[in-house]
């Protein structure tokens, strides 16, 4: 029994011994080497692939492994290349030296005014990893260097007729493009910009001291060689916008003057008429799809705080079609001319005779001008304007023609008239018969009155009375 008490305590012992052989810790001491040797705090370190912690502020990392086989530590930082390599079991402490990345500084040179690039510009760095010290900037107004990733560069420019400019940059983990802007000794621009949305304010016209200097371009910029140092009256003027006075001293380190230019109300008046060039009242006047208000009895509306800008106007009225268009500058301050056409709408007419039967074939005519016949069923169809007044003539032969007035009133797209015709009397037929009769009349008169006018004969056995006797000579005879 004690026997084997003694040998379980043994293997025991054997196995704590040999725990204790196996156990190991391990030093990771990460650093770099410039000119001095600095420890690299917060550097990660990966053990197999898993990230074991960070290096404290000393830079040293310290962790236990089973000392069973060899272990692969990974060490990584920002703006370090990474670094990686495999630990034997009896390493007690590993030295990481880490190296900064080699990055890209890209340097652009402009002129402060045009943005124009500065070709051969001296540009000199100082820094980290710089071997060649001094460039000069190609075409384009570029040179480029060697950095390291956090590294810390002295930056001196230089070009002819320019001020000379020295900047700090402090290189990130990344590559940079740098732009930097040259002002001129000899030159400074004017800046005109609108007062609501900063917008550029271009053909603006510039005056230094009273005289004219010219007119911005289209980016709002007018560049100037006038003197440094000295105090100078600008003036800014624009139609649409609110003159600009400013009394400055241009220092030597300035480049821009700046121009907040505030938008002038404008008072522009809006006149309708319709196509007889007749003003049109109550017509509505709508701007950006706000209704303003309302044509007076001369068809004129007039706006008095418009500001400078475009603009989308809309003119309405009912029995007219709708106007809409772009206004702007060039609009406002003065009378702008709105023609509504009058609104079409489809006129039918039905001809018909006294006793309710359609009458086909019938002549239309609409203000004195034929405009077509009633089809098979009485019908005339066709457009007509709106508001508008028409006289309506409806003829046939064998009726008696038709003329009325009418028109559709607004709102309506389609109307319908009836037209009520009369047959003639045939006075042809009567005049005809009556002459006829008169001449008939006029034949027994002529008959009756030669019956009249004509002598009547004596007969020759009348009885006659003799006188004297005898041989019965005649009365008278010799």
């Amino acid at each position: 029994m004690k026997v084997t008490c003694r040998l379980i305590f043994l293997v025991l012992c054997l196995l704590l011994l040999v725990s204790g052989a196996q156990a190991a810790t391990l030093y990771v001491n990460v650093y770099e080497k410039t000119t001095n040797i600095s420890a690299i705090p917060y550097a990660s370190v990966f053990v197999n692939g898993a990230l074991a912690g960070k290096t404290g502020n000393d830079g040293i990392f310290t962790f236990s492994h089973p000392g069973t086989s060899p272990i692969t530590v990974k060490v990584m930082k920002a703006g370090y290349e990474s670094w990686e390599e495999e630990v034997g079991m009896a390493e007690s402490s590993i030295l990481v030296q880490v190296i900064k990345k080699e990055l890209v500084l890209n340097i652009g040179i402009f002129d402060a005014d045009s943005a124009i690039p500065i070709a051969s510009a001296q540009v000199r760095v100082n820094g980290p990893n710089i071997t060649e010290f001094q460039k000069m900037t190609d075409m384009n107004g570029s040179v480029t260097y060697p950095a390291q990733a956090l590294g810390i560069y002295n930056i001196q420019i230089s070009a002819p007729n320019y001020q000379n400019r020295n900047e700090v940059l402090e290189m990130g983990n990344e590559g940079k493009n740098i732009q930097y802007l040259l002002i001129r000794g000899d030159r400074f621009s004017i800046l005109a910009k609108s007062a609501v949305d900063q917008t550029p304010v271009a053909n603006a016209d510039v005056f230094i001291d009273g005289a004219s200097k010219g007119k911005t371009d289209g980016k709002g910029i007018l560049s100037l060689e006038i003197p440094r140092n000295k105090v100078y009256n600008i003036k800014i003027t624009k139609p649409g916008f609110t003159d600009y006075f400013e009394k400055k001293m241009i220092s030597e380190n300035e480049a821009v003057v700046t121009a907040s230019m505030a938008i002038a109300p404008y008072q522009a008046s809006i006149f309708v008429f319709d196509e007889t060039k007749a003003p049109i009242q109550g017509a509505s006047i709508i701007i950006d799809g706000k209704t303003l208000g309302n044509t007076s009895p001369y068809g004129k509306y007039t706006f008095h705080d418009l500001l400078s800008g475009q603009y989308v106007l809309e003119v309405k009225h009912p029995g007219f079609s709708p106007m809409r268009r772009e206004i702007g500058e060039d609009d406002l301050g003065k009378d702008i001319t709105v023609e509504l056409p009058y609104q079409q709408a489809d006129l039918r007419i039905f001809v018909e005779d006294e006793g309710y039967h359609v009458i086909p074939g019938v002549s239309i005519s609409l203000n004195g001008r034929n405009s077509g016949v009633t089809d098979d069923y009485g019908a005339f169809k066709t457009q007509v304007k709106v508001s508008t007044e028409y006289n309506i003539t409806a003829s046939m032969k064998g009726y008696k023609p038709v003329t009325m007035i009418a028109g559709i009133d607004p709102g309506n797209t389609t109307s319908t008239i009836t037209i009520s015709m009369e047959k003639e009397t045939n006075t042809g037929l009567f005049l005809t018969a009556g002459l006829i009769i008169a001449v008939i009349i006029i034949i027994i008169l002529v008959i009756l009155l030669v019956i009249r006018r004509k002598p009547k004969t004596k007969s020759s056995h009348g009885s006659s009375k003799s006188y004297g006797g005898g041989g019965g000579g005649k009365k008278g005879e010799i």
